[in-house]
């Protein structure tokens, strides 16, 4: 019996087998996802930035579009966004003085508000309490120290402040060493002699990867999931020893602290040169890195108030169930303690 002939295989037919896979793994993949969203509610995006308010910014890497407004949702709250036509999370502000004594804000998503109306945030309480001050609120969601330095260097410095009030965040300090934040890119220093040298400026826009992966995170349930488990992989085995000659000669957490004592002290210096007092007010954090913003403030004769102590014994709980931003509570907290100081 003659044997019969096998079929041959083409690379027509591996191409259709190819595709045939993805496709259905792209399907059990989407069955999966939208069971993901009925079945497991906490797997619900509860971080993030707000790209809907921001612009690329060839200086600071993200800025907001001017005179945007709308509703800015997550999970614990849902919250009113009015940017001005200077980019800022506040109310319109002359560049020329009024007879009102002037304070700046420097911060990121704590002093931005995140998750409160803008009534309720600290800079608010405290200028309501002052008639004859304005407080100008110039925080950006995500900014480290360097981001700050460079916008008041920029254009802060244009509305001629008395009082600079920059507000430091833990996650500054590892913020302010690197060239992407949020999946977006940032400009970032790092030490060269006695000073700092700013690198990833002009700051390019972002790739296709960062766009895919913001995507996954913002928008995406069972996948998200998947994503944060392939960036826990990923550094479980950054740890791959390398030849000596490539071995990192400076601890990272002492290159932080370092830069971050020259950012402060560049600060410094710069709101000296025009007659501008500079106040460092510091968020809850662990004490080693507490200790590094007092000595640097020591050091360089600036006030410094860290707001532990304030946050020590709150009455009533004073971020989100999902989020460790402030709630109203924080924000009035944090108020109070720089209204007192």
């Amino acid at each position: 019996m003659p044997k019969r002939k096998q079929p041959k295989i083409t690379w027509f037919h591996r191409l259709f087998l190819l595709g045939l896979g993805f496709l259905l793994v792209g399907v059990l993949l989407i069955i999966i996802e939208i069971a993901s969203r009925f079945l497991c509610p906490q797997w619900a995006p509860v971080s993030g930035t707000c790209q809907y308010y921001w612009n690329h910014d060839e200086k600071l890497g993200w800025s907001h579009k001017p005179n945007r407004n709308g509703r800015f949702t997550r999970r614990d709250f849902s919250i009113q966004v009015n940017i001005n036509s200077d980019k800022l999370r506040d109310d319109e502000y002359s560049r020329n003085r009024t007879g009102k004594k002037r304070m700046l804000v420097l911060g990121d998503s704590f002093g931005w508000g995140w998750g409160v109306d803008v009534e309720n945030r600290f800079s608010e309480i405290v200028e309501k309490r002052h008639p004859d001050w304005e407080i100008i609120n110039s925080s950006v969601p995500g900014y480290s120290t360097d981001q700050q330095y460079l916008y008041l260097k920029e254009q802060g410095i244009g509305f001629n402040p008395d009082v600079v009030l920059l507000l430091v965040y833990l996650n500054d300090f590892e913020g302010n060493t690197t060239p992407e934040f949020c999946l977006y890119n940032k400009p970032y220093f790092v030490r060269s002699g006695e000073g700092l040298v700013l690198k990833n400026s002009p700051v390019p826009a972002r790739s296709i990867r960062q766009r895919l992966e913001f995507y996954l995170v913002e928008r995406t349930y069972f996948l998200r999931q998947i994503y944060h488990g392939g960036v826990v992989l990923r550094s479980k085995f950054a740890w791959r020893k390398k030849p000596a000659s490539q071995a990192r000669p400076d601890d990272p957490r002492r290159v932080q602290n370092e830069i971050m004592t020259y950012l402060i002290k560049s600060m410094k210096d710069l709101c000296a040169s025009r007659n501008m007092q500079l106040v460092l007010v510091s968020c809850p954090m662990d004490a080693q890195r507490r200790t590094v913003l007092r000595n640097a403030c020591e050091s360089a004769g600036i006030p410094f108030l860290p707001l532990d102590s304030a946050f020590a014994n709150p009455l009533d709980r004073t971020d989100f169930p999902h989020d460790v931003h402030w709630n109203a509570l924080g924000h009035r907290i944090a108020a109070d303690a720089i209204d007192a100081f």
